[in-house]
Protein backbone atom coordinates (compact mmCIF):
# COMPACT_ATOMS: atom_id res chain seq x y z
CA UNK A 1 0.00 0.00 0.00
CA UNK A 2 2.57 2.30 0.54
CA UNK A 3 4.10 1.86 -2.49
CA UNK A 4 0.75 2.64 -4.54
CA UNK A 5 1.31 5.94 -1.99
CA UNK A 6 4.83 6.73 -3.27
CA UNK A 7 3.62 5.71 -7.17
CA UNK A 8 0.77 8.29 -6.89
CA UNK A 9 2.98 11.18 -5.77
CA UNK A 10 5.54 10.90 -8.10
CA UNK A 11 3.02 10.10 -10.92
CA UNK A 12 1.57 14.26 -9.19
CA UNK A 13 5.09 15.84 -9.03
CA UNK A 14 5.76 14.26 -12.64
CA UNK A 15 2.68 15.73 -14.01
CA UNK A 16 2.87 19.08 -12.21
CA UNK A 17 6.42 19.39 -14.19
CA UNK A 18 4.76 18.83 -17.46
CA UNK A 19 2.68 21.87 -16.68
CA UNK A 20 5.29 24.24 -15.61
CA UNK A 21 7.27 23.27 -19.19
CA UNK A 22 4.46 23.44 -21.05
CA UNK A 23 3.40 26.82 -19.21
CA UNK A 24 7.42 27.94 -20.29
CA UNK A 25 6.78 26.46 -24.15
CA UNK A 26 3.91 28.48 -24.51
CA UNK A 27 5.00 31.95 -23.27
CA UNK A 28 8.70 31.08 -25.68
CA UNK A 29 6.08 30.54 -28.70
CA UNK A 30 4.67 34.05 -27.82
CA UNK A 31 8.37 35.73 -29.11
CA UNK A 32 8.56 33.17 -31.50
CA UNK A 33 5.80 33.61 -33.40
CA UNK A 34 6.77 37.60 -32.90
CA UNK A 35 9.83 36.69 -34.70
CA UNK A 36 8.82 34.44 -37.44
CA UNK A 37 5.37 36.54 -39.03
CA UNK A 38 6.43 40.05 -37.73
CA UNK A 39 3.25 40.35 -34.94
CA UNK A 40 2.99 39.35 -31.55
CA UNK A 41 -0.47 37.29 -31.01
CA UNK A 42 -0.13 36.65 -27.14
CA UNK A 43 -3.17 37.19 -26.38
CA UNK A 44 -4.62 34.96 -29.38
CA UNK A 45 -2.19 31.75 -27.67
CA UNK A 46 -2.77 32.42 -24.36
CA UNK A 47 -6.66 32.49 -25.06
CA UNK A 48 -6.57 29.02 -26.95
CA UNK A 49 -4.86 27.27 -23.97
CA UNK A 50 -8.08 26.83 -21.81
CA UNK A 51 -9.87 25.74 -24.66
CA UNK A 52 -7.09 22.96 -25.34
CA UNK A 53 -7.15 21.96 -21.44
CA UNK A 54 -10.78 21.69 -22.17
CA UNK A 55 -10.70 19.43 -24.69
CA UNK A 56 -7.73 17.58 -22.93
CA UNK A 57 -10.33 17.13 -19.82
CA UNK A 58 -12.71 16.05 -22.16
CA UNK A 59 -10.43 13.13 -23.74
CA UNK A 60 -9.73 11.92 -20.95
CA UNK A 61 -13.24 11.66 -19.00
CA UNK A 62 -14.07 10.11 -22.37
CA UNK A 63 -11.10 7.20 -21.95
CA UNK A 64 -11.98 7.19 -18.10
CA UNK A 65 -15.51 6.07 -19.17
CA UNK A 66 -14.29 3.65 -22.01
CA UNK A 67 -12.07 2.45 -19.18
CA UNK A 68 -14.23 1.70 -16.60
CA UNK A 69 -17.08 -0.10 -19.23
CA UNK A 70 -14.40 -1.89 -20.44
CA UNK A 71 -13.24 -3.31 -17.12
CA UNK A 72 -16.76 -4.24 -15.69
CA UNK A 73 -16.34 -1.47 -13.08
CA UNK A 74 -19.90 -0.36 -14.33
CA UNK A 75 -21.58 -3.61 -13.63
CA UNK A 76 -19.61 -4.31 -10.67
CA UNK A 77 -21.73 -4.31 -7.16
CA UNK A 78 -18.42 -4.14 -5.29
CA UNK A 79 -14.32 -4.74 -5.78
CA UNK A 80 -14.93 -8.45 -5.22
CA UNK A 81 -17.12 -8.21 -8.24
CA UNK A 82 -14.08 -7.06 -10.67
CA UNK A 83 -12.44 -10.13 -12.66
CA UNK A 84 -8.77 -10.18 -12.96
CA UNK A 85 -9.15 -9.07 -16.44
CA UNK A 86 -10.95 -6.41 -15.62
CA UNK A 87 -8.23 -5.26 -12.80
CA UNK A 88 -5.34 -6.05 -15.44
CA UNK A 89 -7.29 -3.70 -17.99
CA UNK A 90 -8.32 -0.95 -14.84
CA UNK A 91 -4.34 -1.32 -13.61
CA UNK A 92 -3.07 -0.79 -17.49
CA UNK A 93 -5.08 2.04 -18.35
CA UNK A 94 -3.91 3.93 -14.40
CA UNK A 95 -0.02 3.10 -15.48
CA UNK A 96 0.44 1.96 -18.96
CA UNK A 97 -1.55 3.86 -20.67
CA UNK A 98 -0.13 7.22 -18.97
CA UNK A 99 3.56 6.37 -19.01
CA UNK A 100 3.22 5.49 -23.02
CA UNK A 101 1.15 8.81 -23.49
CA UNK A 102 4.10 10.41 -21.34
CA UNK A 103 6.47 9.09 -24.06
CA UNK A 104 5.29 10.09 -27.23
CA UNK A 105 4.51 13.47 -25.96
CA UNK A 106 8.04 13.73 -25.40
CA UNK A 107 9.23 11.75 -28.53
CA UNK A 108 6.74 14.41 -30.29
CA UNK A 109 8.37 17.73 -28.03
CA UNK A 110 11.84 16.55 -28.97
CA UNK A 111 11.11 16.12 -32.72
CA UNK A 112 8.87 19.27 -33.39
CA UNK A 113 9.75 21.72 -30.76
CA UNK A 114 12.54 23.30 -32.17
CA UNK A 115 12.88 26.19 -29.39
CA UNK A 116 16.00 25.77 -26.84
CA UNK A 117 17.76 28.41 -24.79
CA UNK A 118 20.04 29.13 -27.55
CA UNK A 119 17.31 29.88 -30.01
CA UNK A 120 14.92 31.86 -28.01
CA UNK A 121 18.39 34.25 -27.10
CA UNK A 122 18.97 34.69 -30.80
CA UNK A 123 15.30 35.41 -31.57
CA UNK A 124 14.64 37.74 -28.24
CA UNK A 125 17.83 39.65 -29.58
CA UNK A 126 16.48 39.81 -33.07
CA UNK A 127 13.52 41.02 -31.62
CA UNK A 128 14.66 43.66 -29.32
CA UNK A 129 17.15 44.98 -32.29
CA UNK A 130 13.98 45.22 -35.12
CA UNK A 131 12.50 47.25 -32.42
Amino acid sequence: MLFIGIAGVILFVAQALIQIMMLMFLTDSVEYGEWKFGRRNDSVTFSLQPFINKMGGAASSGITGVVVILSGMSTAQSAADMTAEGIVILKSAMMVFPLICIVVGFIVYSKYYILDEEMYNRIVEELHARK
